[in-house]
């Protein structure tokens, strides 16, 4: 063979390998170019894809001009900051240029839409224990969230801790959950919701959020998590407004993951009127079982080694500050206290108390 033809060949090799990635090619995976696959040491398969070509991505140009997002910052830092990359990826994680979008393994059902209905009649659905912050113009949020692992939590059921931010039915979450339809086990997750009038969907699962870490899947599994015999485990959360297409951004412990597409939340285009800081429990109705803990699975009054907590509390209103108001809100079995302002390491911090053992009706459930 012409030795300029072998030149040209493995010129083109080196080109293909260094441009394409680990396996040195790409692969067309439902419509998704894929690089390579990533795996957790929890058994969660990733294909790891151009961020141009991931689930729901319309704004390509975006890439090219994303900055960080008006520098807004809350100026205290989580008490376990960052993430343990050592106890996520089972050998390498996905190249730089691509993000980690889980295998679908079944039919996701669609998200119940979370109410707060505190009637004592129980009839499943989702129920919610936390503070509402009702304010036209709110661009943001940010909490501290204890990490738990409530349990049992049966398929049909979810336990979580979120922050949603909602305008008339548009609703965006974020925060951790334990989901076995969802995930397959019992492990707190981080997670992101979304649901309008268009849809709605977990994670990356249908167009609506868009991911920009390769290294923090968001179904993450938190290596660590609170008990009532140890120091207290927790995570820092921040949501806001971040661009003037009004797409909505999530920074979880300091690093941004991504955003939520304004265009399937267009009531949350420019902001929100309603944030919600607390848990949610839902259990598939019609009922046939007890329904799930929520936070500890305890509620022990002023106790917050023994009760979920979010501490930090604050939303945006051209600066980020404590609610200037709120309601306090509990339902059949789930319960909200020790609301209210406590000095932490010299700043004025809100924060409160939340949970609940789950049950059947209020005699079996009352803490």
């Amino acid at each position: 063979m012409d030795a300029n033809i072998i030149v040209i060949l493995f010129g083109m090799f080196i080109f293909s390998f260094s441009k394409f990635g680990i396996e040195g090619r790409r692969v067309v995976t439902e419509g998704r170019l894929r690089y390579s696959t990533a795996k957790t040491i929890h058994g969660d398969i990733y294909d790891c894809v151009d961020r141009t070509s991931q689930p729901g991505f319309k704004e390509a140009a975006l890439l090219k001009t994303l900055q960080r997002f008006n520098n807004q910052s809350v100026n205290v830092t989580s008490k376990h900051k960052g993430f343990d990359l050592d106890k996520i990826w089972e050998g390498k994680r996905c190249p730089t240029g691509t993000v980690p979008i889980p295998r679908k393994t079944g039919n996701i059902n669609p998200i119940p839409i979370p109410t707060l209905n505190q009637s004592l009649a129980y009839q499943g659905g989702t129920e919610f224990a936390g503070i509402v912050v009702n304010q036209p113009g709110l661009t943001g949020a940010y909490a501290q969230i204890a990490l738990w692992n409530p349990q049992p939590v049966n398929p049909g059921q979810f336990s979580a801790a979120s922050i949603l931010i909602e305008n008339g039915l548009d609703v965006i979450e974020a925060g951790w959950i334990v989901h076995p339809d969802l995930y397959g086990d019992t492990r707190t997750r981080l997670y992101t919701a979304w649901r309008s009038a268009r849809g709605g969907s977990y994670n990356t699962d249908n167009p609506g959020f868009i991911l920009f870490s390769d290294e923090i899947p968001l179904n993450y599994v938190f290596p660590r998590t609170s008990n009532k015999a140890k120091e207290r485990d927790q995570f820092s959360l921040m949501i806001q407004v971040g661009d003037v297409a009004g797409n909505w951004y999530l920074t979880v412990n300091d690093i941004d993951l991504g955003y939520w597409r304004a265009a399937v939340v267009p009531n949350l285009s420019k902001s929100g009127t309603t944030i919600r800081f607390g848990g949610q429990v839902y259990n598939h109705p019609p009922v046939q079982q007890d329904s799930p803990p929520m936070g500890s699975g305890t509620y022990a009054g002023d106790n917050p080694t023994k009760t979920n907590y979010m501490q930090h509390v604050t939303v945006l209103l051209n600066e980020f500050k404590p609610p200037p108001s709120y309601q306090k809100v509990e339902s059949r079995c789930y319960f909200t206290g020790s609301d209210g302002y406590h000095g932490l390491n010299g700043i004025d911090a809100f924060h409160f108390l939340f949970g609940g053992t789950g049950g059947h009706d209020r005699t079996t459930c009352y803490y």
